[in-house]
């Protein structure tokens, strides 16, 4: 504790007191305040007022006689929960080298104070209830999980002990809180809910949270949360009845700060206040700023909504006014290439690739992951998928429509021909794996309405001529021999569709997106500048067919002059096996599904120096395999988090 005087010219005094927290409380502070001014009176009239002692051993004893009996609770409260709520790690912010902490605060309008108090006397609620549920509810939707952990300060003074609300000293207890968050539930529902969990939070105060850390499934490792919920309903402070004090108080100024990244806190003084106290490392202030502002429209809409289910809860702060918009962060290679307007179909775009590099490799595919690999060149591949295009011309009906043409083939050369000979017919293809049940096949075909299915008939067991014209490569081969060579055209624009995928069906019926040339290429040469993908890359094709990644392996690859490798997936399943064939091909990028490289982070492979790209997305990164991954690799792989929380499809129109 450091305490310090400083005589102003004007006759003031400026007391300046610091504490570490170790010493009181919050709750101390005006307690304190109030016997320092009961001294001072007493001494200015003369007198002599008996010190009291706190006897702060009775405490420890009562703790340790508490702490035994809270192991259940805290297993059962905390079962299941294995993923911490950090926040600082969800949302989004820019690099801020500032270091220190901020505050922003904000007194509540006094209709809204009004509605809360309303609202919370309606329900049976206190108002520290009813602003921490919707806090957890504002975290939760803001790491995008069902549920949210983060800690609460209890003034852990114990009601069986005399004299706790005059004590000064530290009683104060950080608690773990976790709240579930159920869409379905109707706001005041969850409400309820929330009052009877804190209610039960209320009977185990004084466990230490280092305890309920251990009882948690929560590694010790990593912290429970990053986040810190704060009701201040201390004693009226003294200072600041002025009128009372036997000196002038002309400025009253206090900081208090926590370790946690974030510190939420609910004042409850003159008038109902939100103060949000942050590190600037770790959040923007426009997070700061939206945060306070979506905590107000959260109040509001639920004091006005108490029936709607939260899934439902109207309370997007629309028309709030933020002192600067949030800067989106960007990256760019240091070697990238500057974007260029897409102005071609991706079959003209090929063709220009291939006249220029014909002898470049454009696919390099191995029967084996450590095995020998066949190459195909530019030249013969713009060749076997022109002759193909001209022999799928012959087969088909003429129509005014958009014609899509499905392509049931394993993910390998023949595959990669089929798709440019569609697009260059000017029609669109539907990958559909060759793995899929046979009713999910035929379903697709005809929701497509697809005029023609290119497969071999080891793929497609059972006869589909009943739905679709069939074309199996196996039986053609001598035909396309006989084919022109020269390069097929058709009619094609940039907005005219390129191929239609359709989405898993686990919320129902598979639906089907239809992709235009105009976003595929927008998306592809954004792409490639930015990766800067020349002809001497060697890019892994890894995604199934069914999936948008799959196209964007290809494209960035064709489109460049650089080559696709190509190997069979139970390979690439294999961590060992995929190293070996990084080697192998020389890889310098990939694009693998986040648990899968996860996996690989966890296995001690050695991959080659040429790789230098690995894209992820799928499902959210973890963190301590990213830096499982730095320890082992450093920063010479660059590693491209690309998972998004929404199922949108990856080539929008720009």
């Amino acid at each position: 504790m450091r305490l310090r005087l400083i005589a102003f010219e004007d006759g003031n005094v400026g007391v300046v007191w610091t504490y570490h927290h170790l010493i009181m409380d919050g709750w101390s502070l005006p307690v304190l305040f109030a016997e320092l001014l009961a001294f001072y009176q007493a001494r200015c009239q003369g007198e002599l007022r008996p010190i009291v002692v706190d006897n702060f051993c009775d405490h420890i004893e009562y703790l340790h006689t508490h702490v035994d009996r809270d192991e259940a609770f805290w297993r059962e409260y905390l079962g299941g929960v294995t993923t911490p709520t950090l926040l600082s790690e969800k949302v989004l912010h820019t690099e801020n080298k500032a270091a220190g902490v901020k505050e922003l605060s904000v007194t509540l309008p006094q209709s809204l104070q009004d509605a809360v108090t309303r609202f919370t006397g309606e329900q049976g609620l206190t108002v520290n209830q009813f602003i921490q549920g919707l806090w957890a509810y504002w975290v939760a939707s803001c790491c995008n999980e069902p549920y949210a952990l983060f800690g609460q300060t209890i003034a852990g003074r114990p009601t069986a002990l005399s004299r706790m609300a005059q004590r000064v000293g530290l009683y104060i207890n950080t608690q773990a809180v976790h709240v579930t968050i159920d869409q379905n539930a109707r706001v005041k529902d969850y409400l309820q809910a929330v009052k009877s969990q804190l209610t039960a939070l209320a009977q185990h105060p004084h466990t230490p949270l280092t305890q309920v850390h251990q009882w948690s499934g929560i590694e010790n490792d990593s912290p429970l949360f990053d986040c810190l919920y704060v009701f201040e309903n201390y004693p009226q402070d003294p200072l600041q009845n002025s009128a009372a004090l036997p000196f002038i108080a002309t400025t009253l100024s206090e900081v208090d700060e926590t370790h946690y990244p974030l510190t939420f806190v609910v004042g409850v003084g003159a008038g109902l206040s939100l103060t949000l106290s942050y590190q600037q490392q770790c959040f923007d202030e426009v997070f700061i700023e939206q945060s306070l502002a979506a905590m107000q429209q959260l109040m509001l809409a639920a004091t006005q909504q108490p029936e709607q289910t939260l899934g439902k809860l109207s309370w997007q702060p629309q028309h709030v006014q933020y002192s600067k918009a949030l800067q989106l962060p960007t990256f760019s290679l240091t070697q990238a290439a500057q974007y260029q307007t897409p102005n071609l179909p991706i079959q003209q775009l090929f063709a220009q690739v291939a006249a220029e590099f014909p002898e470049h490799i454009a696919i390099r595919e191995y029967s084996t992951a450590s095995g020998e690999a066949r190459c195909y060149r530019y030249s013969q591949l713009d060749k076997d998928a022109n002759q193909l295009a001209y022999y799928l011309a012959s087969r088909l009906e003429p129509s005014t429509a958009p014609v899509i043409i499905a392509l049931c083939l394993e993910a390998n050369y023949q595959l990669i021909v089929a798709m440019l000979a569609v697009l260059k017919l000017g029609a669109a293809y539907l990958p559909i794996a060759p793995s899929l049940p046979e009713s999910r096949r035929r379903l697709l075909l005809q929701n497509a309405n697809a005029a023609m299915l290119v497969t071999k008939t080891e793929y497609w067991q059972g006869s589909s001529e009943q739905v679709v014209p069939r074309v199996d490569l196996d039986s053609i081969q001598g035909a396309l021999a006989e084919q022109p060579s020269r390069c097929f055209t058709a009619p094609c624009q940039i907005d005219d569709l390129c191929y239609v995928i359709y989405t898993s069906g686990t919320t129902g019926m598979p639906k089907g997106v239809m992709v235009e040339h105009a976003s595929v290429v927008n998306y592809v040469q954004a792409l490639t500048s930015q990766y800067a993908i020349t002809p001497s890359d060697n890019y892994l094709q890894f995604a199934s067919m069914s999936f948008d990644v799959f196209a964007e392996e290809v494209f960035c690859t064709l489109l460049r002059g650089a080559t696709l490798v190509m190997a069979p997936t139970d390979d690439m399943l294999d961590p060992n096996k995929l190293a070996q064939l990084s080697q192998d091909a020389e890889l310098t990028l990939m694009s693998l599904p986040t648990a899968y490289w996860h996996q690989l982070a966890a296995t001690s492979v050695t991959l080659p120096s040429s790789l230098r790209i690995i894209t992820i997305g799928g499902e959210q990164m973890q963190i301590a395999a990213l830096t499982d991954w730095q320890q082992r690799y450093g920063d010479h792989i660059r590693i491209i988090n690309a998972y998004n929380y929404d199922r949108s499809n990856h080539f929008c129109n720009p």
